[in-house]
């Protein structure tokens, strides 16, 4: 009894190894990622996955994370990263590279605050790449809108020169100039002139139509008011001025943000522009 129990053992520890070895899941899931074939790829990857595949060559629960961020599935990215910084606890190097591929998605998610604490907790002595963690750092610091903090850190960087600082200092400038933008003032530009706060935020067309419609609907209240009375034109047709002025108002509001985000983002990438050309 006892060799055909110690057959049996051998034979699925020589059969788990072999599946360890050739992971014919994985390696048909990658094939079908380098083609393009990406759903396919996901599902036969999450198949590995489940199945308990191993393999020394392929990374499965990166490979994994990776498609569902093209699928902009964060969460579920996020999840089997820590899946794969797991499978990599005798790797701190390893570990901190992980942890900045999650920076990478809390700052696509535009949640600076988990991307900031990520980052921090990463040990520089345990990671080789030091220009890769101070140009992290410094852009989740950027992107949380402190903007003195991030720049101290692209300085840092051992391929910028003192002529690059000086165009950083410039766009650090128009960054906490459009810091100081208040979105409330396009509402009373709107409520003065109707339409003028989208209009001057850059939807030209949202503006317009506020204004021919309010504009129209005043001269509609003062032709019921001179055909009627007061009375009628304020119960027939305030009720649709004030709508759509108010409309107009928050409209103007939304834009002047969307405008102020824009900018923001825009003086950030112009600032990794100059980085990537000074590598």
């Amino acid at each position: 009894m006892k060799p055909r129990i110690i057959l049996v053992l051998g034979f699925w520890i020589s059969f788990c190894y072999c599946l360890q070895a050739q992971a014919p899941i994985a390696r048909y899931a990658q094939s079908q990622m380098v083609l393009g074939h990406h759903d396919i790829a996901l599902k036969e990857f999450l198949r590995a996955h489940f199945l308990g595949e191993k393999s020394l060559e392929i990374a499965i629960n990166k490979n994994i994370s990776d498609l569902f961020i093209l699928n902009g599935d964060y969460k579920k990215a996020l999840q089997f990263l820590d899946y794969y910084y797991f499978e990599n606890k005798n790797s701190p190097a390893i570990q901190a590279e992980i942890t900045l591929d999650k920076v990478k998605i809390y700052l696509l998610q535009k949640d600076t605050k988990a991307a900031l604490f990520e980052v921090f907790q990463i040990n520089s002595r345990n990671y080789p790449d030091k220009d890769r963690l101070l140009f992290f750092t410094g852009l989740a610091l950027l992107h949380d809108h402190q903007y003195a903090e991030g720049l101290k850190y692209w300085k840092r960087l051992s391929y910028i020169q003192p002529v690059e600082h000086l165009e950083m200092d410039k766009l650090i400038a128009k960054l906490e100039k459009n810091e100081k933008r208040n979105p409330n003032r396009a509402r009373w530009l709107s409520a003065v002139i109707p339409g003028l706060g989208q209009m001057i935020h850059g939807d030209v067309k949202d503006g317009l139509i506020s204004l021919s419609v309010v504009a129209g609907l005043t001269y509609l209240f003062f032709d019921v008011a001179n055909s009627l009375s007061y009375g009628d034109a304020f119960v027939s047709v305030a009720p649709w001025w004030a709508r759509y002025e108010l409309g107009g108002m928050s409209n103007a509001v939304k834009q002047a943000k969307k405008r102020k985000e824009e900018r923001h983002l825009q003086h950030i990438s112009e600032m990794v522009v100059i980085i990537q050309k000074s590598m």
